[in-house]
């Protein structure tokens, strides 16, 4: 079965400034984040820049690689006022065909 993920409420941004500090405090650095995951340096600056967000493939392998959870990568835009949203959402796609999830 087939499932779209929709991020929500998720400040790249922010996500990308935590990925970049976990990584550093792990002595990680693009390239190898890169080569153990499978994507290009590029992916890697796109989303330490915040320009983008690692597939949910991509940051459980992110999460394995620097021994932290997902949720301490991942920063919603409303903990700051002290609640999060749920930051995945799963459909079948067979349910979405016709919605604009991604």
């Amino acid at each position: 079965m087939d499932y779209y993920v929709r991020y929500f409420g998720i400040d790249y941004k922010k996500t990308g400034r935590k990925l970049d500090e976990l990584m550093k405090a792990k002595c990680v650095d693009v390239k190898t984040l890169s080569n153990t995951i499978g994507v290009s340096n590029q992916s890697v600056y796109k989303w330490i820049h915040g320009q983008t967000l690692p597939t949910l493939d991509n940051m459980y392998q992110i999460s394995k690689l620097l021994n932290v959870a997902i949720d301490d990568i991942v920063v919603g835009m409303d903990e700051e006022v002290g609640y999060k949203l749920p930051l995945f959402y799963f459909r079948e796609k067979s349910l979405i065909e016709n919605e604009m999830i991604i």
